[in-house]
This record gives structure tokens, sequence and C-alpha cells, in this order.
């Protein structure tokens, strides 16, 4: 008897804004080779249309659920009702650090039998912080340094110049991503040749970070006449720029040990009167990076603070920050250096590619901007948003999601990393295995039921809830920072089912992942003397020394 056909099935787009499509009309080609049916929801909002992924042999249609695929494939999560049951669906979930968003889609998945794997948690090997298989992160980093261009040249002129900047496009706008480039190299082009006004140069653009996201914005820049400097370097570039420094752009990349520096007695970090380490001076040669990753606290941003942020026209924020991680940039920190009044600062944009108003530069705006209104000003002196780009202020971009502004380069390089993972998800839909990988990203199993290692969702969800029926987080005796290796080790939910017997109101905060693979969960124990707050506190670094395998630290603050 001939084996049973595999099904595919790819979901319309969930969103006006998405465009992109997990599986690109070449990839459906070679599944249906493989002998694998595709079905394709009719869009037309989607960047490849419904006659591409016909004549690629892929079946237009609504009706997924009388097929019964094995595998659904979305981008962003499945709409509310949508999911189809005893299915396995491949997306990006948004349900690691446990927000409340993503609630309805687990009641949804437990009630209809759905396994849920999530593309974030794809990784080499299966090992939680080991280099991703599948991501849009150098996409959005080409996207986001695209627009950066239109905003510095919104910023430029209202301070009174004209510069080809104002010709950056919004990639949206674009039809692909090589006429985005073919722009851009435009506007270099006009640098090149006419220069920039000397009273703005050097423009200095610092590269926050070396990941993907980095990488990506700085493959756009390099279209550009440009040359990279050192950290170390700036100062001098600014007192005596080279003869053309009004006719190309400067680079600096900065990476932990050009940013970070030990303090002294391993103080707080920010706390005032701390002397910085003097053992190895400042600098990258002050930096020990496996002493960071065990106590992240006991480091300073000074270096970038004082040394580079000062220097720089565009910072551009590709970091991945959490709570447990000092910050690079403060909004006191700027008020600092630019000044009284703020009317001293180089600083003319802030490019945050990272999309968190509150991480690793944090101006007190604590607010994203749209695809449809990418940048707003804000204002360190006060910590207000303003909607409009005012050259006395610094213009800010935090638009989510930027690769969906040239969806068919950003599908067909993540298309690219899926489509060898799909043989795997196909087995294990049909129960035949279940690969390292694989199980690593199973958020919910075959029943619906949380996965083990996610069971701490439903504690953290319950807590967001009582947190919401309150109208606050329950405050009181103290914030805790659990970090290290929380999943792997099951340390998260052992501690959760700690919190719940000793601190029936503790209220989760948030999860965050870290750079060195690590988690990181902040959370509120409940109106408490500081007694009944340090007992707990006792039991969970008890819990966590137990568990060697976490190699976890707890940090806590009245």
């Amino acid at each position: 008897m001939a084996a049973r056909r595999l099904t595919v099935a790819i979901a319309r787009p969930a969103s006006a804004w998405e465009r992109r499509a997990p599986l690109v009309p070449e990839a459906v080609r070679a599944m249906v080779a493989r002998g694998v049916d595709v079905l394709v929801a009719p869009s037309s909002a989607r960047a490849f249309s419904d006659a591409e992924y016909a004549v690629a042999g892929a079946t237009i249609t609504d009706d997924h659920a009388g097929a019964a695929p094995d595998l659904v494939l979305t981008v962003s999560p499945p709409e509310p009702g949508s999911l189809l049951p005893d299915t396995t669906y491949a997306t990006f979930s948004h349900t690691r650090k446990a927000p409340a968003t993503c609630a309805g889609l687990l009641a949804e998945a437990a009630e209809k039998r759905v396994r849920l794997l999530d593309y974030e948690l794809l990784t080499e090997g299966g090992v939680r912080g080991a280099p991703r298989l599948v991501s849009f992160s150098r996409s959005g980093g080409h996207v986001g340094m695209i627009n950066t261009f239109g905003g510095l040249g919104s910023h430029l002129l209202s301070q009174g110049y004209t510069t080809p900047f104002l010709n950056a496009p919004q990639a949206w706008m674009l039809e692909s991503l090589w006429e985005a480039r073919a722009r851009v190299f435009a506007m270099g082009e006009a640098i090149a040749r006419h220069g920039v006004p000397a009273p703005i140069g050097p423009l200095v653009f610092a590269f926050m970070g070396d990941g993907n996201v980095s990488r990506g914005a700085r493959d756009v820049f390099e279209l550009l006449p440009h040359e990279y400097v050192a950290p170390a370097d700036l100062p001098a570039l600014l007192k005596a720029p080279p003869s053309d420094a009004s006719h190309k752009v400067f680079g600096v990349v900065v990476r932990r040990s050009d940013a970070l520096q030990h303090v002294a007695g391993h103080g707080a970090v920010g706390a005032t009167g701390g002397d910085l380490d003097q053992h190895g001076g400042g600098g990258a040669s002050s930096f020990d990076e496996a002493k960071y990753l065990e106590d992240p606290r006991a480091f300073s941003t000074a270096p970038f603070a004082t040394g580079v942020a000062p220097h720089a026209s565009v910072l551009v924020n590709a970091l991945d920050w959490d709570a447990r991680y000092p910050r690079w940039l403060t909004a006191a920190q700027l008020r600092a250096n630019a000044g009284s009044g703020g009317s001293g600062s180089r600083l003319l944009m802030v490019s945050d590619l990272s999309c968190d108003p509150h991480g690793a530069v944090d101006l007190g705006a604590g607010r994203l901007s749209t695809s449809s209104a990418p940048y707003f000003s804000a204002d360190p002196t006060t910590s207000l948003a303003y909607e409009d780009v005012d050259g006395s202020r610094t213009t800010v971009m935090a638009v989510p999601a930027l690769a969906q502004q040239i969806p068919r380069e950003a599908s067909e390089a993540f298309s690219a990393q899926l489509a060898p993972l799909l043989p795997g998800m196909l087995a294990m839909a049909s129960g035949e295995h279940e690969g390292a990988e694989l199980r690593a990203a199973e958020v919910t199993t075959a029943s619906g039921a949380l996965s083990k290692g996610f069971e701490y969702i439903e504690a953290a969800l319950a807590s967001r809830e009582r947190a919401n029926g309150n109208g606050k987080g329950t405050g009181g005796g103290a914030t805790v920072c659990l970090s290290g290796h929380l999943f792997d080790s099951g340390l998260i939910n052992r501690a959760l089912d700690l919190l719940e017997q000793e601190q029936p109101e503790f209220n989760i905060r948030g999860f965050d992942g870290n750079d060195d693979g690590t988690t990181s969960c902040t959370f509120e124990l409940g109106a408490c003397s500081d007694a009944a707050a340090d007992a707990t506190i006792a039991k969970l670094e008890k819990l966590s020394g137990a568990i060697i395998t976490a190699q976890a630290t707890l940090t806590m603050r009245r």
C-alpha cells in the first residue's frame, strides 16, 4: 500500500503590514517534487502572488481544514480562532517571555490539541543561546539602516541643512532590496561629490553590537563612502578630522569590550562614588568576558557613555538587552554629555533596531514607532516624546518587525534557512521521531499541553492576571532577577513552584534572553515584610545553588 502523502499548509498573513512568507515558491516546488502536497491560503497582500505558488505546484485554497494538513507554517502568530485541531504549527509564537498576549493562543492550542514549534527557539543542537537556525535578523538590519538615513535627512533639514540623506527612501516604498541599495548607493555618490555641510561633520555612526542585525545594518552603511575607526580614535577624529571628512561618513563598531569596565568592589552599576577598577586601566583592557557574564552588575558602561556616545552622530542600537545587564546609555548620561539644555550634544538620532524603549539605550520616552510613522523626537532633559522631528531634540526610530518592509528578500533568506528543517518537522508531526533541535522548539506538545521546560508560562500568565486584577503590580517586598540556564535545567519551574508556596501574590514582570544563552526572569514579591522577603530569597538562592547545571545568579533590590 502506498504511503500517505504528507501535507504542508501556508497560512494567510495575519496583519496588514505582514507580507512575508515562510516558504517561497521555489521551495514549494522542491517540496512538491519530493512528494509533499502544499496548500497555500490565497492572499493579495503576500509578496508572492497566488499564481507564483500555483505554478510551483501548490494548491491555492482556503479550505485547509478539509485537507487535514500535517504541518501549518506562518510567520506572525496564527489569528485567534484559526488553529486547526490535531495539527502541528511552526511560527513565531511570541510565548517564550510569557506576555499576556500569548494566553489566548496557548488556550486555543490546549483546547484543539495543537503542537506549537517556535522558530525563535530553533538553535544549533537545540541548545538555548546557540546560533539560531532561522531568523529575519539580517534583513531587519538592512531595513533599519535604509530607514535610518531618511530620519537623519529629516532631522538635519529641521536644523536648516539640505543633505543627500533627504533622498533616502523608506524601504517599504520600493519594490526590492536591490532598488533600495541602488538608491542608497546614489545617495553615497552625492555625498562623495558634494559633501555634507561642514558644521554637521564628521558624521559618525556608532553600531552597538556585532550580531546579525548590526551586520545587516553595516551591509547598507558600506554602500556610502565610509571609513571605520576604532572607539579609542573618536576624540582624535573630531579634534582633527581629515580633509575629506565632509565627503564620507564614519563608522565605529562597539563591542562589549569597548563599552564596559569593571567596577572595584563589585558595586551596583551606576552607583555614585564607585571607583573604576585600577587593575588593567580603562576600556577594553579592563574587560573580562567571563567575569562579566558571571556578574554583569559589577560593570559600568562609562567607557561607552563617556568615550563613545558623546562623539556619535547616530547610535544604531542592535543589542539584545535585558534587566540583568547595565544600560549602555541613559537619559541622565545623555544630559551629562550634552550640558545644560541638551544643546551641546552631537547625537542627532537613535536608531533602535532592538525596539526596546527601556533597553540598552533608554532616553526615557518609553515608546515605539510604526512603519507608517517611523520617527519621533525625544527630549532627554524632560524624558518626553514628541510626534514631530525637531532638530533641537533627538530623533528616534524604533519600528518593530522591520524585515516586513523588504518581504521578498526577507522571505527568500528565511525560506532557505527553514527548508532543510521541514523533513524533520513533518516527521515530528506524523509521530515518527523528534530531533533535539525540534524538541527544544516545541512550546506545546501534540496534546496541546505546555512542553516540559515551558510549564513556567502558565504560572507567569497567572501572575500577570493577578496583577491586572489588582490594577497594578503587587510591589511590596522586593524585585528579584533570577538569571541562568533556567529552562534546560528545569530551575524556572521549581522556582515558580516555590514562589507559589511562599509568595502567592508574586508577579512576574518578564523574561529576557541574554547574549550568553542564559535567560533572566524578573519578578516582584508580594507585599510582605523585609524578613519574609529575605526568607523567600534565601530559599531561592538555596534552590539555585542546588541545581548546578543552571549556573544561576540571583540579584535583588528593594
